[in-house]
């Protein structure tokens, strides 16, 4: 028993030594790319005037016919103007909000918040995609949570026969 343990243990620790070795393989040809776009980032939380033309430079970008997203929509001059000089308490800025829609033209939506304050600060922009994108507005209520006892009857099963789910788990 002993001998099959060490085994067990030395298979294991073989296992995620080779799981680990592939994900560094993979991973060391994509850290270029990622560390260009860090570079980038940080360039434009030091320097404010970099930023801003940066900024303004992904703004002409998004006029390309091929972009289509929420974000070229609801990203106007007038919007640049009244946040390319806005960043949050921890530094995100107008282009780390719209990065990805300058890098990605053919995304649908083309916006992530860097952190939660990004929804205030930025809201000029974030407010009209998401009241376009999920029909709910700023001013609108969430409805009251109803999951009470007697709801579960009103679930219909999803696999009545048995043959696909074998077990449940619901967390919170």
């Amino acid at each position: 028993m002993a001998l099959l343990h060490k085994r067990l243990v030395v298979g294991g620790l073989t296992g995620l030594i080779g799981v680990a070795g592939g994900y560094y393989v993979q991973d060391k040809f994509h850290f270029q790319a990622y560390a260009k776009e860090k570079t980038k980032e940080k360039a434009c939380k030091k320097n404010d005037a970099s930023c801003v033309k940066e900024i303004e430079q992904a703004y002409k970008t998004l006029q390309d016919p091929k972009c289509n997203s929420l974000l070229k929509k609801h990203l106007t001059q007038s919007v640049v103007d009244q946040l390319k000089n806005k960043k949050t308490k921890l530094g995100a800025t107008l282009m780390d909000v719209i990065r990805s829609g300058v890098h990605n033209l053919d995304a649908g939506v083309g916006v992530y918040a860097p952190d939660s304050e990004s929804y205030k600060v930025f809201a000029a922009l974030f407010d009209p995609i998401i009241q376009e994108y999920h029909g709910f507005g700023p001013n609108d209520k969430q409805p009251d949570v109803d999951l009470g006892e007697g709801r579960t009857k009103e679930l219909t099963p999803l696999d009545p026969e048995g043959k696909y789910i074998y077990s449940l788990r619901a967390c919170s």
